[in-house]
Order: C-alpha cells, then sequence, then structure tokens
C-alpha cells in the first residue's frame, strides 16, 4: 500500500462532540499519532479534512502545519495531502475559503476541495 485516507474531522461539532473532554486538542492529537503511525509504516497519509468550511483557523491551520513538520523528515515521497470535505464545497471557491488557499500552499496539488 503506498496511500491511505485517514478521516480528519475537523468542524466544531465532530471536535467537541466526539473527543470528550479534550475536544480540538485531543482530536488534534489522535490524528498526529495516526499520521505518525502511518508515516513509519511508509505509507503517504490523505486526510480527508470533514466539514473542513465549518472548522476555526485556529484549528486547521496550526493542524495542517503539524502535519506537514511531522512528515518532513520522511522527504516528499511521504508529504501528505490532504482533502477538504465539505457538503458546500461546490457552493464556495477554494480562492474565497481561507484554509483551503493554506492548504494549498502547503501542499501544492494535494488540496482538492471534496
Amino acid at each position: 500500500m503506498r496511500e491511505t485516507g485517514m478521516l480528519a474531522s475537523a468542524s466544531d461539532y465532530h471536535t467537541f462532540h466526539k473527543f470528550k473532554p479534550g475536544g480540538r486538542k485531543q482530536a488534534a492529537q489522535v490524528y498526529l499519532e495516526a499520521v505518525q503511525v502511518t508515516l513509519e509504516a511508509g505509507i503517504r497519509p490523505r486526510l480527508h479534512l470533514e466539514d473542513a468550511t465549518r472548522a476555526p483557523m485556529d484549528f486547521m491551520l496550526p493542524f495542517i502545519e503539524a502535519v506537514m513538520a511531522l512528515a518532513a523528515p520522511y522527504g516528499p515521497d511521504l508529504r501528505p495531502k490532504f482533502r477538504a470535505a465539505t457538503r458546500w464545497a461546490s457552493a464556495c471557491p477554494m480562492r474565497t475559503w481561507p484554509c483551503l488557499g493554506a492548504c494549498r500552499a502547503f501542499s501544492a496539488r494535494s488540496v482538492r476541495p471534496g
């Protein structure tokens, strides 16, 4: 296996209701641990940022930066990909949503609105 998709739910609903009591901080830690295991196995992580357009930027941007920093020592072959999944991305052009632009800056050609 060369690549695997990993669900990283990002909206407040997901991070606060599914990760009690830790919320965003716990969610990010769990996701980063999964990314680390994947990288150590030599598999490229593809993170599906579910409900990303409803997630706060103060969660999304540091999380994306942490993923990229974690993966940096593994080289370009394992560089993470990001998929910003949302129910209404088709109505929200990438240029109007700041996080998608930030993802693109970190991982050119790796971010696709879902």
